[in-house]
């Protein structure tokens, strides 16, 4: 028998394995394994109710067995009671008084050939027992080595990540299904697009966006973190919305080694199967090479510069204030700044240097 340690070991490795596990067949190939050994099973089970209420086995000994459970016994057990009357996240069976109830019914003489008498059932999704979208794992030990409160302890530890693992497979499958949907929508004529779910990982962008703000190619370690934490944000404005639609917001990104920062338009949409998930819609301002040509040789700031780039587009101080989210009076400050780097005495010459024109003729000035 494993002691103690050895069980919080393996454990903890199945714990460490939900993180890198990103689907349900994931989860029964590389973290069930690991609970089986840490409680030394005779038989397991990891399966779901798919959207339909059909019953779709995943993995685990009790793949083939189940179906005939689910046929013939599942409507004469007693302890179906306790799954859809009390709905536990942790049923250990032999602590309920349906359990001896079981034992006296035909139920039992078939658990017991597929070495199942005590056991422990994990319910790792929100919805009820048996309703579509029910995730479950069932543990279990031959007659005679019941389950102990320290190892249903372990199984509470494991309960949070396993939660998190089955949430993110389910929003992952659900997306996977609208992905074709989605990518038109998102391809679509108009600025650069970025899709986030709830959790601030990337699910799409499009290759202006990937261009735009640097993503290495699916990378979340990429996303810049203003853009994260704005979609977590959303996830808990969303968990309190009757309608999506007004949920929107935006935001500035500066990425190093750009002059300019990238605004960034947010907002919660939903594909026609409900799933809810955040597009960022990208103002990349057209940078011309005469611009950044102008900044350099008159050593303008990256704040100047910007302010420049929407002077020399008509835009008044306000407007560009409004652009760059800073104050009136900043924006007049860096315009003044601009005008002495410059050497020019009024917007317009400016403006017309930054395009490279002569600041008095609004001639093309020599290259």
């Amino acid at each position: 028998m494993q002691t103690t340690f050895q069980q919080e070991r393996l454990v903890d490795e199945s714990i460490r394995a939900t993180f890198e596990a990103a689907t349900l067949d994931d989860l029964g190939r590389s973290v069930l394994p690991l609970l089986e050994q840490s409680l030394e099973t005779s038989a397991s089970l990891l399966y779901r109710i798919d959207a339909e209420g059909r019953l779709v086995n995943i993995a685990g000994t009790q793949v083939l067995a189940n179906y005939e459970y689910m046929g013939e016994h599942r409507g004469h057990d007693p302890m179906q009671k306790v799954m859809h009357g009390v709905n536990p996240w942790i049923c250990h069976a032999s602590r309920y008084p349906e359990f001896q109830e079981m034992k006296g019914s035909p139920v039992y003489e078939f658990s017991l050939c597929q070495g199942i008498d005590d056991y422990l059932f994990l319910r790792l999704s929100e919805t009820a027992h048996d309703a579509p979208g029910m995730v479950g794992i069932l543990l279990a030990r031959p007659k005679g080595r019941d389950f102990g409160e320290g190892e249903e302890f372990l199984m509470a530890k494991t309960l949070s990540p396993l939660k998190s693992l089955t949430r993110r497979a389910l929003r992952w499958e659900e997306f996977s299904r609208t992905r074709p949907y989605v990518e038109t929508m998102l391809e679509s004529a108009g600025p650069p697009k970025i899709a986030l779910d709830f959790d601030g990982n990337l699910l799409w962008a499009s290759e202006q966006a990937i261009l735009a703000i640097g993503l290495d190619h699916g990378s979340r370690r990429s996303l810049p973190e203003i853009l994260v934490q704005a979609a977590r944000r959303f996830r808990r404005l969303y968990a309190k919305s009757l309608d999506p639609a007004p949920l929107m917001s935006n935001v500035q990104i500066r990425r190093r080694g750009q002059a300019f920062s990238i605004r960034a338009d947010l907002r919660v949409i939903q594909t026609r199967t409900g799933t809810a998930f955040v597009v960022a819609e990208l103002e990349v301002p057209g940078v011309s090479p005469r611009l950044k040509e102008a900044a350099l040789n008159y050593r303008l700031s990256v704040a100047e510069t910007e302010v420049l780039h929407w002077l020399a587009r008509g835009l008044a101080d306000r407007e560009i204030g409004k652009k760059l989210f800073i104050s009136h009076a900043t924006v007049r400050s860096h315009v003044g700044q601009i005008l002495a780097k410059m050497g020019v005495a009024s917007r317009v010459q400016a403006a017309l240097l930054a395009n490279g024109l002569h600041p008095r003729f609004g001639e093309l000035e020599e290259e």
